[in-house]
């Protein structure tokens, strides 16, 4: 069946109305997001860090969220960034992780990891539905993904993510400005990767020559900025820019620039060339979106995250959740889906369990087994994720942005459709 460009289906195909087909991927979703669960409940009563990490790592399982709790003693439940108490995360996640401490922190993290995993779970099939509402997209490369098992509960990503994808769809409506903005501000508190975002909706607007309105979304999004921050920056100025610091003095870890440790580049040489890196993307997408004919921000935002991740000096496996909902969103062939989810999939398996040998391991004579892991195993798996992420964004560039830019579309192309 074709469909003209920016057309919608039907409301039936294959003989199953559109409702239900909307609601299949979010079931598919939700028993996913509920083997996560199953996974990591049974490690929330492994308060001390040392037996959680060694129970969790020995599993394969991880959530940072009962990790905190046994290394920060949470038991107090203090508030984050104005007690002492260091949280290396945007306030707005300190908030909900702190909010969910309510639910009980007195004999171990069980009560309030189950209220972090609800919110979290919530925000993960929110993701699914949105997608599922987008003509074109195929939910089920997000329902069916490996990714809603391992990371729902690892961090908070999903939350993160939710209100930022939600943003760039909003975005693409044109109609849902200001409301856009306000989801974006949200996304970037609770993880800052939207940030990346800003710049190519700003680009979209400026082709279009709405100069007022991308002057609004700015205004609106550092306005916005300044009241979620400022609290926090006035009460205690260290511990709000903890995130800053911590994530700016941070020394590379397991990436593209793990390749170059030969070079001995210094920490804010990698910072430095990162930036360059990341701000000559935004340059060439931008450019791209700017000679294109239609809307190519969502395009646009996913070949730039990925270059994120790729380039950036640290990569914890969890930051693939942010790829997953675009590869549905731009109907990624099957192919490139199974070898980006198997890359992860190698990845954190690679990641945990060289975690589990340190854990174990420790300083006892057999300790060079995790160099040796490191060098035979972790390497292998980090190279084979850092092969595979610039593979997605050229089939982004060639699929998606350069017809469009260039005027040269084909059979195989089918430009952004319609909101």
């Amino acid at each position: 069946m074709s469909l003209p460009v920016g057309g919608h289906a039907p409301a039936r195909a294959f003989g199953m109305p559109a409702a239900a087909r909307n609601l299949a991927p979010l079931l598919a979703a939700l028993a996913l997001v509920i083997v996560g669960f199953l996974r990591l409940r049974g490690l929330a009563p492994f308060a001390p860090q040392q037996t959680f990490g060694t129970v969790a790592t020995g599993n394969l399982a991880w959530s940072d969220i009962i990790s905190i709790y046994g290394r920060d003693t949470m038991a107090g439940h203090p508030f984050p960034y104005t007690t002492g108490h260091s949280f290396e995360y945007p306030v707005l996640t300190g908030l909900v992780f702190w909010l969910a401490g309510f639910a009980g922190y007195a004999g171990d993290a069980t009560p309030a990891f189950v209220a972090n995993y609800v919110v979290l779970a919530a925000a993960a099939c929110g993701l699914v539905l949105v997608v599922s509402r987008r003509p074109g997209a195929n939910p089920w490369l997000l329902a069916l993904s490996p990714a809603l098992v391992l990371y729902t509960g690892l961090n908070w990503d999903v939350l993160a993510l939710f209100p930022g994808l939600a943003a760039l769809l909003l975005f693409s409506g044109r109609r849902h400005d200001m409301s856009a903005t306000g989801l974006l501000a949200l996304s970037v508190w609770l993880k800052f990767f939207a940030i990346l975002w800003l710049p190519l909706v700003l680009i979209e607007r400026a082709r279009r020559g709405e100069w007022r309105q991308a002057s609004r979304i700015l205004g609106l999004f550092l306005v916005l900025s300044a009241a979620i921050n400022a609290p926090f920056a006035i009460l205690n100025r260290h511990e709000w820019g903890l995130f800053f610091t911590f994530n700016r003095d941070r020394p590379p870890e397991v990436n593209v620039w793990t390749l170059l440790r030969g070079l001995s580049l210094s920490t804010p040489t990698v910072n430095a060339l990162s930036e360059l890196g990341i701000l000559a993307a935004v340059a060439i997408l931008g450019s791209l979106q700017w000679r294109g004919r239609t809307d190519l921000t969502i395009p646009a935002a996913a070949a730039l995250i990925a270059w994120f991740f790729f380039l950036n000096k640290v990569y914890s496996p969890q930051y693939f959740i942010w790829l997953v909902p675009f590869l549905a969103l731009l109907s990624t062939p099957f192919w490139l889906f199974i070898l980006l989810s198997v890359a992860d999939v190698l990845y954190y398996v690679a990641s945990f369990q060289i975690l589990h040998l340190q854990f174990v391991l420790g300083g006892s004579p057999n300790a060079s087994l995790t160099g040796w892991d490191f060098d035979h195993v972790l390497m292998p798996a980090m190279v084979f994720r850092e092969a595979v992420f610039p593979l997605f964004i050229a089939w982004t560039v060639v699929v998606w942005l350069a017809p469009a830019s260039l005027g040269r579309a084909s059979s195989w192309w089918r430009p952004p459709p319609a909101p």
